[in-house]
């Protein structure tokens, strides 16, 4: 499907560069077998099965007025024909995060509230080089198309949202969510060595 604001905005753009949206991958979790296999684990007998919805003003019917995890998943719309099955695409985890009941309320209300104004932005943003924040760098990347909006609710606590959104972030390494930045050094006054 075409968006016909966001093609508008290619075109009126098709010599300028865009500026690189910036992954910083850590392959120790993804590639850690066993930790992965427990997540899952984890995910399937605490939480619900995964739920995806296209992320628009459509999904506010549909989404889950209850706790949980959720993804913002960018779909590449390029298909690639195999010899057996269907058409496979490429996905990419943009953003992982949670809603839940100490204070930060339902997935639907983080979406409504907070996403869907991301989701029908400028698409000038797109040309923007600016991206060192939260809200700069969820303005460029929900304005990308073929955008799906992954649930996963009914989880016990508060704790296991906190944990399994972390798990999750170290994962996928979405450049939406501040990932592996170095601890500050707290320096003392200095003295000498002997």
């Amino acid at each position: 499907m075409i968006d016909f604001r966001l093609q508008t905005a290619l075109d009126a753009r098709a010599e300028q560069d865009m500026p690189p949206i910036e992954w910083g991958v850590d392959p120790r979790t993804p590639i850690d077998g066993r930790r992965l296999k427990s997540l899952e684990r984890m995910l399937v007998n605490h939480g619900s099965l995964w739920t995806k919805y296209e992320a628009n003003r459509s999904a506010l019917h549909l989404i889950p007025d209850r706790p949980g995890l959720y993804m913002f998943v960018w779909r590449i719309a390029l298909g690639f024909a195999m010899a057996s099955g269907p058409s496979q695409y490429f996905r990419q985890v943009l953003y992982v995060g949670r809603a839940g009941p100490e204070g930060n309320g339902t997935v639907l209300n983080r979406f409504k509230r907070e996403y869907l104004n991301y989701l029908e932005g400028d698409f000038a943003t797109l040309w923007s080089s600016r991206s060192s924040t939260r809200p700069e760098r969820l303005g460029r990347l929900l304005l990308l198309r073929e955008i799906e909006f992954w649930v996963c609710c009914q989880i016990d606590t508060e704790l296991k949202l906190q944990d399994w959104e972390s798990d999750l972030i170290k994962v996928f390494s979405p450049p939406g969510n501040v990932v592996h930045k170095a601890p500050k050094a707290k320096l003392g006054k200095p003295r000498a060595a002997f």
